[in-house]
């Protein structure tokens, strides 16, 4: 197959994607057993720490150690009992009293979610990802992602915030847009009349925050394509 067809072809099966988190919803940290079926317990201590039980015993990811939730993710993918994914994060953001706290519930799909309180990060976050899955499920090496549009009704506590793109690739995070934002008030933000759109890097994914000094409350809808 030629390089063209085979980019035809990627565009072709691109699927459309909408992706929606209001206060306490995105996903921080996003973990799935690899080598144990024997998980007794999972508890988040907003303040202090993740506790891990399994039949392996206690593993405790302590904050003070791992400050960052790319450092804590860093921490569980190494000790081999969990694949850990940062999802609706960026990695620089502290853990301390920025995660929702309390004995977490596998999901249908066998995750657990860590998930971000907003009053702390003081952001509501989206990843346009390919795979929002843990990293061992799919290679994305050669998907990519590409932004539509951003919709959010937020008040912000300093009465302006700000709206940021940026492309996660690997442990790198570079902010490709920034703009100021509005409280309070349903917005739209699109390119070129809504026939644009920001597109990652391959096998890269985009995160969009809106954040302010203060507070935020509200939600936020992003529309996209996974190619």
């Amino acid at each position: 197959m030629s390089s063209l067809n085979a980019l035809e072809m990627r565009r072709l099966l691109a699927k459309g994607v909408v992706g929606q988190v209001a206060d306490d919803q995105p996903v921080a940290i996003r973990l799935k057993a690899v080598n144990y079926t024997d998980v007794t317990s999972i508890t988040v201590t907003a303040a202090t720490d993740i506790t891990v039980i399994t039949g392996a015993g206690t593993t405790v990811y302590d904050f003070a150690t791992y400050a960052t939730i790319g450092e804590l993710v860093d921490a569980i993918n190494a000790d081999g009992e969990f694949s850990a994914k940062v999802l609706d994060s960026l990695r620089s953001t502290l853990a301390t009293n920025n995660v929702v706290g309390g004995v977490l519930s596998i999901s249908s799909d066998g995750y657990y979610d860590v998930q971000a309180l907003t009053s702390g990060t003081q952001a509501l976050v989206y990843r346009l990802t390919y795979d929002r899955g843990t990293p061992t499920e799919k290679p994305i090496a050669n998907h990519r992602v590409e932004l539509k549009e951003i919709v959010y009704d937020i008040t912000m506590g300093s009465g302006t915030g700000a709206v940021a793109v940026y492309q996660s690739t690997g442990n790198i995070e570079t902010l490709l847009f920034q703009a100021v934002g509005v409280s309070g008030v349903a917005t739209t933000i699109n390119w070129a009349g809504g026939t644009g759109k920001i597109s990652a890097d391959d096998g890269s994914d985009l995160i969009i925050v809106v954040s302010d000094s203060v507070s935020v409350t509200g939600a936020l809808t992003i529309a996209g394509y996974a190619i």
